[in-house]
């Protein structure tokens, strides 16, 4: 039964990256000479996502790579101000009880939040749940490192608010972390806080990510490396792409 189930995934995990491929060039990609590959992973030291929009760039599509220029990486606001990294550090750092910490009064807001994202939220039995949950995962990172979500969910379906909480079985790759770029090259968080604080906090090296959208600046920069113009650096998004 498990080969079937791979194999319908396998057939819909390939035309959702087609998709994603296709839908990325027609609305961006086919403006600007380097790729902007909507399914690659970087790895990424999770230190280095340290800043977050306060006006956060939208995409036309939830799966999709975007280019956007304007001056929505200027003004931000850091990690470590978040109610998640400073409740996850308050508990795993320093021991606290759930109930002690910043997150305990973010989820009671969440359970009279009648938004798709946390309809799974109604009592206070499941927070519990969701906390055990966390403690679980916090656990598994300090142990095991940072484990690639296609090593742990290969065929979880995904709601996006945008598409009426429709399920959306979703390649492994649109389920980890994701980054904005900025015009200057800054990764910047874009999704999956709980686990970039728990990466932070349990000290993993490195962490794989997928660009959601970049400063068109810094698109124009890989333009350039990317004709030849410049060099390509070593970082991540600019050290692969060929000079020709």
């Amino acid at each position: 039964m498990r080969g079937s189930i791979v194999g319908v995934d396998g057939l819909a995990f390939g035309a959702a990256r087609r998709a994603s491929r296709f839908a990325t060039y027609v609305i961006y990609g086919r403006n600007y000479r380097a790729p902007l590959s909507p399914t690659k992973l970087y790895r990424v030291s999770p230190n280095e996502i340290e800043r977050i929009p306060v006006e956060k760039p939208s995409l036309p599509i939830p799966f999709i790579t975007g280019v956007e220029d304007g001056d929505w990486d200027l003004e931000t606001r850091r990690v470590r101000d978040d109610v998640v990294y400073r409740a996850f550090k308050q508990r795993f750092d320093e021991g606290a009880d759930w109930e002690e910490t910043d997150y305990h009064a973010f989820m009671q807001d969440r359970l009279r939040d009648t938004s798709t994202e946390w309809s799974g939220y109604e009592t206070m039995d499941d927070v519990r749940r969701r906390y055990e949950s966390l403690d679980r995962l916090y656990r598994a990172i300090n142990r095991n490192g940072y484990v690639p979500q296609h090593e742990l969910q290969p065929d979880q379906q995904i709601s996006f608010p945008s598409l009426n909480g429709t399920p959306v079985p979703l390649p492994p790759e649109f389920r980890e972390i994701a980054a904005y770029v900025s015009r200057d090259g800054e990764f910047m968080w874009a999704a999956g806080m709980h686990r970039l604080c728990i990466a932070k906090l349990a000290a993993v090296e490195r962490i794989p990510v997928r660009i959601r959208i970049r400063h068109e600046a810094w698109q124009r920069h890989r333009d350039a490396v990317s004709r030849g113009d410049v060099p390509p650096g070593t970082h991540p998004d600019t050290r692969d792409l060929s000079g020709k």
